[in-house]
């Protein structure tokens, strides 16, 4: 390797320092992080469990109550 070729060494004027502020972005550290599901009651769970067999009229006015309940049309 010739002379025109050579690594320059960490602190040379032509190599700027590495600031740690400024403008870096990272979203492992900036992301929100999610908020965890409250642990099902055993009602809940039941309600989970069975939603799939349940008829879409059943469905229909299961959600209707909770979105009355919400104050929700």
């Amino acid at each position: 390797m010739g002379d025109t070729e050579r690594e320059r060494p960490a602190k040379s004027p032509e190599n700027p320092p590495v600031s740690s502020e400024g403008d870096a972005f990272s979203d492992a550290t900036d992301a929100p992080k999610p908020t965890p599901a409250p642990a099902l009651t055993p009602d809940l769970a039941e309600l989970v469990n069975a939603w799939p067999t349940l008829a879409p009229a059943m469905r229909a006015g299961i959600m209707a109550m909770v979105n009355a309940a919400k104050g929700g049309a």
